[in-house]
């Protein structure tokens, strides 16, 4: 029998969707529990799926003890998780990973792993012997430098939140210097193309299942420099430099007992390949494979959460790279840029719903009553093309399609 899984992130659909598939009975809290997500638990068999909204990662610890609480008093009467697999945000709450652990096994990497790639006198070593290059990092901004050449960066980090330049930096903030330099660093900036490698940790044993190019800053999407909006892929990378990303997995492995889905941001130029984040957890360009290996029919198709189970083995055919006759896949953040709170009612609701009902598909679609701020993500386009090219323009209009909802 399969496990019952909890779900918690920041947006946990495409999680709770992948779930679904492979039939895990699941219960995912995000703080969004959007209208599609709803639908997917509800078209899900009787009492197999269902999302619940969390108003905030500061209330995940309150959550678990009312649930605790729940299942103690009617334990009949509750839906009792066997698993937790714990997505983007939520690692950056310790309070929160701390109330889970203490309720339920966490699958994939450990607090522990995520606690040792904060170090990064050890991360720049592993980097370095893998082959890549090494972004230059420290505590606080080097003397002589052009602040703008430096990004100042929550550790961990997702989704590019929190990340501002040198120069956009007051270094007159109140806020105590020692402790500054704890949970944030300098990373000098690397110049090239932003994309982000997907792998699988096994019994201290890691495989690429390929590479994406991600959508940063772009601001088509968003008006945040830093924000990630998407990704596109899989992409094909030349031999040599697949192979280091291969080392790269083999290493982080290893010197930190990964397991699960993690990924790999880096910066592609001529040097070479520039490891900029270690993410801990499943990314949101793990989608892109499932929807790559769906979409052209692979016997072998990836799913992130057999694979956050240590249940998916290696596929013989991983790192993907598609060939002349199989569709590519992407997919975009579409964020509020109008400077103003957006509102969804019925009649927009319907307009988005349908946008999924033509060649591109739509996702983590807000329901009726949300005010979106400015600033916060709207939607996900998702689509399919030959090419990267087709992709990216069948995701900016997809992504004005979005906004004309509201018109």
């Amino acid at each position: 029998m399969k496990p019952k899984l909890l779900i918690i992130g920041a947006s946990v659909r495409a999680q709770v969707e992948s779930a679904i598939r492979a039939g895990y009975p699941v219960e995912g809290w995000d703080l969004f529990a959007d209208h599609d997500t709803r639908a997917a638990c509800q078209r899900a068999s009787p009492g197999m799926a269902t999302i619940l909204r969390i108003e905030s990662f500061d209330r995940v610890a309150e959550a678990v003890a009312n649930a605790r609480s729940i299942n103690l008093r009617q334990p009949s009467n509750r839906w009792q998780p066997d698993v937790a697999i714990v997505c983007g945000g939520v690692e950056q709450h310790t309070s929160a990973i701390a109330a889970i652990e203490d309720w339920l096994p966490i699958a994939g990497c450990s607090a522990e792993s995520g606690a040792l790639l904060t170090k990064q006198d050890l991360l720049q070593e592993v980097i370095a012997a893998a082959g890549c290059m090494v972004a230059p990092v420290s505590e606080r901004l080097p003397d002589q430098v052009i602040p703008s050449d430096w990004l100042y960066k929550p550790i961990p980090s997702s989704g590019g939140l929190g990340i501002r330049t040198g120069l956009d930096l007051d270094l007159s903030e109140s806020e105590d210097e020692s402790r500054r330099s704890l949970n944030h660093i300098f990373q000098q900036r690397i110049d090239g193309e932003s994309c982000s490698s997907l792998y699988v940790a096994t019994d201290g044993r890691s495989k690429l299942v390929g590479s994406t190019r991600q959508l940063v800053g772009d601001d088509r999407l968003t008006d945040s420099p830093f924000a990630w909006c998407g990704s596109i892929g899989p992409v094909r990378l030349p031999a040599d430099r697949e192979s280091q990303l291969s080392m790269l997995g083999e290493i982080l492995t290893d010197t930190f007992n990964l397991r699960g889905v993690f990924g790999v941001d880096f910066i592609l130029n001529d040097d070479g390949i520039w490891p900029v984040d270690i993410n801990a957890r499943i990314p949101g360009s793990a989608e892109v494979f499932e929807s790559f290996d769906r979409e052209n029919h692979h016997p072998h198709a990836f799913n992130m959460i057999e694979a956050q189970l240590g249940r998916c083995g290696f596929a013989t055919c991983w790192p993907r790279k598609p060939n002349v006759k199989e569709n590519i896949c992407g997919k975009a953040i579409v964020f509020n840029q109008t400077g103003r709170s957006m509102h969804v009612d019925g009649r927009v609701l319907q307009n988005l719903l349908r946008i999924g009902h033509a060649e591109n598909r739509i996702s983590d679609i807000p329901s009726i009553g949300t005010t979106i701020a400015p600033g916060d993500p709207i939607t996900t386009v998702q689509t399919t093309s030959s090419d990267p090219q087709g992709v990216e323009s069948s995701l900016l209009a997809a992504a004005q399609q979005v906004r004309d909802c509201w018109t």
